[in-house]
């Protein structure tokens, strides 16, 4: 009997640990794609207007990308931050914001175009008024469910 108890026991923990403990990721909606994006939208409004590299460097994934407005590409949030550094030297962020005008879904990829208008002093002037510009990214679920930037480039629109 004992030997029988046994060789149950074992069987059910060889079974027990031959299936994947972590299941496949849920579909995404478009809408909570969306509404979690905003989220991560609205924590770079708070943060760039509060000049804080550090705080938008943490909305991107450990080995996200940034082609910043200078050209200049960065990777991973090391170098991330410190492009961001460099900008909030010369540009203090008054007020604005992002709206999604496209979203594409890959599984737990979001590509995305955003408008996005901001009104900035730059090197201590006076405010530059609201400024337009595009910004696409991709965006990387999280096994939390929160989005991180896996990509982001984004280019103020030409004055009419």
């Amino acid at each position: 009997m004992t030997s029988r108890r046994s060789t149950l026991v074992l069987f059910l923990g060889l079974a027990a640990c031959a299936h994947d403990p972590a299941p496949p990721s849920a579909a995404v909606s478009d809408a909570s794609a969306r509404a979690g994006i905003t989220v991560q939208h609205e924590a770079w409004r708070e943060a760039i207007i509060a000049g804080d590299p550090a705080r938008l460097a943490r909305l991107f994934s450990d080995d996200g990308l940034l082609l910043s407005l200078n050209g200049s590409v960065a990777k991973g949030r090391s170098e991330v931050q410190q492009v961001l550094e460099q900008s909030l030297r010369h540009a203090k962020y008054l007020s604005g914001g992002f709206t999604i005008d496209a979203l594409s879904l890959q599984g737990d990829l979001a590509i995305e175009v955003a408008a996005f208008t901001w009104d900035r002093s730059l090197d201590g002037g006076p405010p530059t008024g609201p400024q337009k510009g595009h910004a696409m990214a991709v965006w990387h679920r999280q096994a939390d469910g929160a989005w991180l930037i896996q990509a982001w480039s984004a280019k103020y629109d030409p004055k009419p």
